[in-house]
């Protein structure tokens, strides 16, 4: 999975060109003072329809989109949708949107399919709930890729960039054999914020509760929108908000879509800057 860093006067893609945010038609007070609010849609694994979406973003006002890939076993589907969206956005890509080439499937793995499999970052911890923990083998391991550690490294020491906030996706909230729920968010040595995106799935089922007036219950994906009782759905962003250009909040939100209605469900807070400093909940 690749990721992406956020320096406080812009956007920055490691593997990619730098995106201004002049570009996005943001106001400026300063180089090094913006407001922004970006919004990031996890690991998709064909979870995605672009009226609904649209519906929630829309509501969540977000000024960019991030995805962290991972559309879907190569879903050329999906990313035509994605590409039709009409807020400015920026891609990453994960190993899955390299899942079904001839290469892949004869486990011959260009240097392509393997950056976009081991661009996580190590040293976050080897715990399996670690945000860059294996969950799916016996005694867990750090899954992060020490070269994409040490690339980090360079930039802060060889640039003058602030890095405040490092995103990447790959590594899934729920853990592997119901194992409960991954960290996702974790605070370095020199207060970088490393952030995973990845909540899989992303989308739940709205299911009206008929013995109840006026209640509805969250159902998986698994759930049918045509059972007769389905009656929206509910998916997840995390978003950040950037403000005089420092971080200022950054939460997991789903976000109900009923028809043309939309409403915030639900909105667990990661992260939040008070006047007293910076606090973390995770």
């Amino acid at each position: 999975m690749l990721v992406t860093l956020f320096h406080v006067a812009g956007v920055c893609s490691l593997f990619g060109t730098p995106i201004s945010l002049s570009s996005l038609k943001l106001t400026y007070r300063s180089a090094m003072a913006a407001s922004v609010r970006i919004a990031i849609v996890g690991d998709v694994h064909d979870d995605w329809n672009l009226q609904e979406d649209t519906k929630a973003l829309q509501l969540l006002q977000s000024d960019l989109v991030l995805f962290t890939g991972d559309f879907g076993n190569e879903n050329v589907e999906v990313v035509r949708s994605i590409a039709e969206l009409k807020v400015a956005k920026a891609v990453i890509l994960g190993n899955h949107d390299a899942w079904s080439t001839q290469q892949f499937a004869e486990r011959r793995k260009d240097r392509v399919q393997l950056q976009l499999e081991c661009n996580i970052l190590s040293g976050l911890g080897s715990y399996v709930n670690d945000i860059c923990g294996r969950d799916w083998v016996f005694g867990g391991g750090d899954h992060g890729d020490p070269d994409l550690a040490r690339a980090i490294s360079q930039l802060k020491e060889t640039t003058k960039l602030s890095i405040p906030l490092v995103v990447f996706g790959h590594m899934h909230k729920e853990l592997a054999y119901g194992n409960g729920l991954r960290k996702m968010i974790v605070v370095g040595a020199d207060n970088t914020i490393y952030l995973n995106g990845a909540i899989v799935p992303r989308i739940k089922r709205l299911v009206a509760d008929e013995q109840a007036t006026n209640s509805k219950t969250l159902m998986n994906n698994e759930t049918s929108v045509s059972t007769p009782n389905a009656i929206g759905t509910v998916r997840a962003f995390t978003l950040v908000e950037i403000s005089d250009g420092k971080l200022k909040k950054i939460a997991e939100a789903w976000v109900s879509v009923v028809g043309d209605k939309t409403a915030l469900e639900e909105e667990h807070i990661l992260y939040s800057r008070g006047p007293g400093g910076t606090e973390i909940s995770v």
